[in-house]
């Protein structure tokens, strides 16, 4: 099957009052076709299960249009990148979900 993904566009058309006579003009929104793809492209990657409208229904832990991005853990807490499912933590922090604080080096007396 060919799912059509489109965006709205505007178009500018003329409305009637109850007598009949054009009085005004609305905006209305129509579809555009901007792009023709397959249908659950891929298989939704093999990481969900494709719904009636066409669109992938993601398995927990991954999501994109196709299923094909697995997600990181609690997104990282927002203290790293999530690359491939696993999170590279920023300076100061580590674990699995960068949720660990590093433990500062103890101070040297003087």
């Amino acid at each position: 099957a060919v799912l059509a993904v489109s965006r709205t566009a505007a178009e500018l058309l003329p409305t009637s009052n109850l007598r009949g006579g054009d009085t005004s003009a609305s905006l209305l929104q129509k579809p555009a076709l901007t792009h023709v793809a397959t249908k659950c492209e891929a298989n939704c990657s093999g990481h969900g299960t494709c719904e009636e409208s066409g669109r992938c229904a993601c398995k927990p832990g991954w999501i994109g249009s196709f299923c094909d991005m697995p997600l990181c853990p609690s997104n990282c807490n927002k203290r790293g990148m999530c690359l491939h499912g696993k999170c590279l933590c920023e300076a100061g922090w580590h674990g699995k979900a960068c949720h660990i604080q590093r433990c500062l080096s103890a101070l040297s007396s003087v």
